[in-house]
This record gives structure tokens, sequence and C-alpha cells, in this order.
């Protein structure tokens, strides 16, 4: 073979040999290569991996539901007009005008057989001007009983009307939610409140 072929072979072989040691740590290892040269001597930092969330450590999801609420359209009373939103299901709908109350009657029923003790947790998404209270802030219910409870809603003859719809609901009218807690666990369920 000629020296000059030789000598071509040659530094063939050394760029890719030298390739080769170059790129082995970042194909091998890409975690551990910091990338340098840059402007302003930055470095880019190699991807980290994802980290999956660690399960909530709360009540067993998979355990049955220790009780239950409803609102009773049938039997509140006081307000102008009562209806559930798509007319035979969906959320319940009450309509009342400035200065009036009305009242929601709500239904607990117990699915334990043991004897709860159930609490008001919190009444969200009462604008000013329209105040809410439960009967009984704390109750007793046996195994499989079931509660009625009134729960009164009160209209100042100064509550305004919401301005704009809610995107979400096809109505003018207030989102409002009960929160009862028992049994180490919150349920809780809502209903559309219109000022007329």
């Amino acid at each position: 073979m000629s020296l000059r072929r030789r000598l071509s072979f040659s530094s063939a072989t050394a760029i890719v040999l030298g390739l080769i040691i170059i790129l082995t740590p970042t194909l091998l290892l890409p975690n551990q290569v910091e990338y340098s040269g840059l402007k302003n001597d930055q470095s880019i930092e190699a991807p980290k991996p994802m980290l999956t969330p660690l399960p909530r450590e709360s009540v067993d999801q998979s355990l049955p539901l220790p009780f239950m609420f409803e609102f009773d359209l049938d039997s509140s009373y006081g307000f102008e007009r009562k209806y559930l939103l798509h007319e035979t299901f969906g959320t319940p709908v009450f309509v009342i005008s400035r200065g009036e109350s009305a009242t929601i009657v709500v239904l607990v029923s117990s699915l334990s057989n043991n004897t709860l003790q159930v609490s008001l947790e919190k009444i969200d998404g009462l604008p000013s001007g329209i105040s809410a209270r439960l009967e009984f802030e704390s109750f007793i219910l046996k195994p499989y009983e079931q509660k009625e409870l009134d729960l009164e809603i009160i209209i100042s003859p100064t509550a305004r009307t919401r301005s704009t719809p809610e995107p979400i609901w096809p109505i003018d009218a207030e989102f409002v939610q009960l929160v009862l807690r028992g049994d180490r666990c919150n349920i809780g369920t809502g209903f559309l409140l219109r000022i007329a």
C-alpha cells in the first residue's frame, strides 16, 4: 500500500475514532453531560425525568359514601319558580325576588349501618346581598335514617342580579354549593339561584 493511501486511511480512521470518543459520553450518559461554550457561558441542563404525583392520602375512594343529600324541589317553598335545568334532570333552579326569603328542603340520607355525626362544612357561592342558613349546623344521623333540613335563603332588597351569565349556565343565576361533613369525608352538591 502506498504511503499516500496509508495516510488517507489513517486520517479517516482517526476522524471516526475521534467522533466515537467525543460522542460516547453524550450517547451513553445523556443526563450526566453539561453542554458549554454557549453565549455568556450558559449551560443547557439535560431533561429531568417526569415526576408522577403520589396518590392523595385521603378517604379511600373505593369505599361507599356514608351518606348523601339532595334538594327536594317539590317540598321547597317560597320561590316564584323552581325547576330542573333540563326539565326532567339536571341542577335544580330556584327563582326568587329581591327582598324575599324562601326555604329549600334538604334531604340527608344515611347509607351506613353506623351512627354518623354530620355537620355543615360550608355554603359557597353566595354573593353580597344573599344569605343562607341551615336549620341545624350539626346533627346525628342514625343508620339508614333520612332527615329533612330547611335551608333558608334570604335576599336583601338591594341584591343585584348577575350582569353576565356564566358560560356553563344558560341562565342568569348564581351557583350555590352546600357542603356537609361526616365520617371523615366532605360531600357537596349545588343549585342555581336566580334573582327575578
